[in-house]
């Protein structure tokens, strides 16, 4: 009978040390936050270091949207948590999905590369892809996936061509050449494409915030509310800011699942006023080109780049000609989603645009006439900017919503965690 007794004693002594042990697992649900890290590779040559937030380096851009930002959602907290991710890194393997949920494709790192950094570069990020890794890119970063539509014919379309990773079906048409050298070799202002070209030179002078705080133009694009990112956006457009930017070509026929998740607006660029700029052509000859050589003999980019690269920025004077520069823009697509086509559905978001940067409101393009005209110090400048300290929103940080949703996506969050919108 004693035995019995104990042996229930010790059978209720269990079940209450059961009962007790599932109880605190259930208030360790309730009470504690589990924490959940989105890993992003963030693809740079660039060193951090005392220099790294200066204005000359634009990678940090997305460090600052993505670093020290969390959210809590359903008990859960989400993080960023960003690498630099050097070329050697890459080369090396480093970038696998073991590593990184993401990997973050700056536009300056889009460069033409020789043919084997090229090929392993391309190889990497396609193996990374396959396996199911998420891609963000903005810019030529958002293009480069993709391959040429047309048929590279200048320069600059050649050079591209050899940039390009041919990992997307997506591709982008590519009308462009350094207006510069085109010229020098006898060809019209009018013979490059606008986007490439004349909007990209509103200033190379990095030592001029202006030029480069308003450079490019800003524009409200038309957004897709039924895709994720832009769930229950409270508005269906975007401000989004353009340098250079261009249109996605989506095939009739792809494997994979594209969506479109905004467009350029309905009115043309070129037929908005307050954005309009004409062609300009080279009239300074061969006095112009040693100018540029003996005034400026900073190597940026090497020797023979460095030289080039001189020649082209600093080579005046210019003249404005009568003729608008045309695009050819409206409605179609600046900014994708893709699913790659295969088991691992990797989640690609592509953007011609730069959510990275500034947005502003108001203003117009006013083409400058000086004295001496060059590229590096902007064919065009903006004039009557509405005041930050007079609009509702930051300026700086207004897409950087934007770019979190994107990025959490692309790692595959579920739909109901992404960042709140903004």
């Amino acid at each position: 009978m004693i035995k019995k007794i104990f042996a229930i004693m010790i059978l209720i002594i269990l079940i209450s040390g059961t009962y007790v042990s599932t109880a605190n697992e259930i208030i360790k649900d309730v009470t504690e936050t589990e924490v959940i890290s989105i890993k992003v590779a963030l693809y740079t040559d660039e060193i951090e270091n005392e220099e790294f937030y200066s204005v000359f380096k634009r990678t940090c851009y997305f460090v600052y949207a993505l670093r020290d930002y969390q959210w809590i959602i359903n008990n859960k907290k989400y993080y960023f948590k960003v690498d630099l991710m050097s070329r050697n890194q890459l080369f090396l393997g480093k970038l696998n999905i073991d590593n990184y949920d993401v990997l973050i494709y700056p536009p300056d790192q889009v460069k033409d590369r020789s043919s084997l950094s090229h090929y392993l570069e391309q190889k990497m990020i396609k193996r990374f892809i396959e396996a199911g890794g998420g891609y963000f890119g903005t810019c030529a970063s958002g293009l480069v996936l993709g391959d040429l539509e047309n048929i590279p014919d200048t320069n600059l379309e050649k050079s591209w061509s050899r940039c390009v990773l041919k990992i997307s079906e997506v591709n982008v048409d590519f009308n462009a050449d350094y207006v510069f050298f085109n010229q020098l070799k006898g060809g019209n202002p009018e013979d490059i494409g606008p986007t490439n070209a004349y909007y990209s030179y509103s200033g190379w002078n990095q030592s001029n915030m202006n030029l480069n705080y308003h450079s490019g133009y800003c524009v409200d694009c038309p957004v897709n509310n039924d895709h994720p990112i832009f769930k229950d956006y409270n508005n269906d457009i975007r401000r989004m800011r353009i340098i250079g930017g261009n249109s996605f070509v989506i095939p009739d026929n792809t494997k994979a699942n594209v969506t479109v998740l905004a467009s350029f607006p309905d009115l043309e660029v070129s037929d908005n006023v307050s954005l309009q700029i004409h062609y300009w052509k080279y009239v300074g000859g061969l006095k112009g080109i040693i100018k540029a050589i003996i005034t400026n003999n900073k190597l940026h980019y090497g020797i023979f780049r460095g030289f080039k690269q001189n020649i082209l920025m600093y080579s005046g004077d210019w003249i404005k000609t009568d003729k608008i520069v045309e695009t050819d823009l409206a409605g179609k697509p600046c900014m994708i989603s893709e699913i790659y086509p295969n088991e691992n559905e990797a989640r690609i978001i592509r953007c011609s645009g730069h959510p990275e940067h500034n947005v502003w409101w108001g203003g117009h393009i006013v083409e400058n006439d000086t004295d001496f005209d060059n590229i590096y110090e902007a064919f065009y400048h903006w004039e009557y900017i509405t005041p930050e300290e007079e609009t509702s929103q930051d300026e700086f940080s207004y897409n950087h919503g934007l770019i979190r949703r994107s990025i959490a996506y692309a790692a595959k969050i579920n739909d109901e965690c992404l960042p709140p919108i903004e």
